[in-house]
């Protein structure tokens, strides 16, 4: 049997926290491969702005390329529409084989905001959830309806996050070491999250 873990994300850009999460994740859960899915539309950051979606796929590739367990999809930039996680998963789960497991890889931040998913039942009806703990949430605050239906995880944390990312940027500040070389590289060649 297969078991794919899932880590959805705006990815702008995706850094190295995200693919130490994953790999320890991959790891904990013996899971044959993480699928990585940068949101098209995400129904979050409506109003915000975002990097258009190829250019953030490409990053997404460029980052997971040296690890075969890494796999990067890009299932919600070939639909229309708002990104809801229960509709990604539904496409996912009837393109894959009957006996693959799925598991949703999600941060603690996340998991406090379930409730407000789209059709969050849903999604703990098509695959596992797993919950890797996030500085500053609490996870002990979810209602156990969710918190039942969830795993729980501890992956060591790196202070780093994609805002974070972009302010240096704009500063003109080094990115080294938050990011692979290679989106570094993409990054100042297609003068992203400049002013």
């Amino acid at each position: 049997m297969k078991r794919v873990g899932v880590l959805g994300g705006t990815f702008d850009p995706i850094h190295i926290g995200h693919l130490i999460i994953a790999e320890e994740v991959r790891t904990k859960f013996t899971l044959n491969k993480i699928l990585f899915i940068p949101s098209a539309y995400p129904p979050h950051k409506e109003g915000q702005d975002v990097t258009p979606v190829h250019l953030r796929y490409r990053m997404t590739v460029l980052a997971t390329q040296g690890n075969p367990s890494f796999e990067v999809s890009s299932i919600e930039l070939d639909r229309p529409g708002k990104s809801y996680t229960v509709d990604t998963l539904k496409v996912l789960r009837s393109s894959l084989e009957k006996e693959t497991d799925i598991y949703l890889i999600i941060g603690g931040d996340e998991a406090l905001d379930i409730a407000s998913w789209r059709r969050p039942d849903e999604i703990f009806d098509l695959c596992g959830v797993i919950v890797v703990n996030r500085p500053g949430y609490d996870v002990n605050v979810l209602g156990e309806r969710w918190k039942a239906r969830m795993t729980f995880t501890f992956v060591p944390q790196i202070d780093i996050s994609s805002t974070r990312i972009r302010e240096k940027v704009r500063r003109g500040e080094s990115i080294k070491y938050l990011v692979p070389d290679s989106v570094e590289s993409y990054i100042k060649e297609q003068g992203l999250y400049r002013p």
